[in-house]
């Protein structure tokens, strides 16, 4: 059998467990910023390729103020308390579904992460911090 021959001292000078390679010291901010970074990318990407969705979230409130406010327009006074008109009323009202259709709509894509699989490979993957 030909090969090299290992001395009894160089299996001494084997590594232990406790030198293990460790990556150079990084800025933990700096690894989180860049992560994000690069998913806000991605989603904007998304965005690009399906631009309906920025159409719809803009158009929507629009929609909901032209709609409800043409149809309470001559809504009796006392309704809507005495100090308050209408306007005042459907405002808050836009906000807050505008509010809840934007949450809607942010939790989309990580459904649809969820379901094509892209979240487990995010999951899996050597990102340095785990909440970006």
């Amino acid at each position: 059998m030909s090969g090299t021959v290992t001395s009894p001292n160089n299996l001494n000078q084997q590594r232990s467990p406790s030198t293990a390679i460790t990556a150079p010291n990084s800025s933990l901010l700096g690894d989180f910023i860049q992560e994000t970074l690069a998913l806000t990318k991605r989603l904007f990407i998304q965005l690009q390729r399906r631009p309906s969705t920025l159409i719809a979230g803009i158009i929507q409130p629009l929609m909901w103020l032209v709609l409800f406010g043409a149809l309470f327009e001559n809504a009796p006074a006392g309704l809507f308390g005495e100090s308050q008109n209408y306007g005042q009323f459907l405002g808050a009202g836009v906000i807050v579904f505008t509010a809840f259709a934007g949450a809607l709509n942010a939790g989309l894509p990580i459904m649809f992460d969820r379901e094509f699989g892209f979240l487990n490979r995010l999951l899996v993957a050597p990102l340095a911090s785990r909440f970006s």
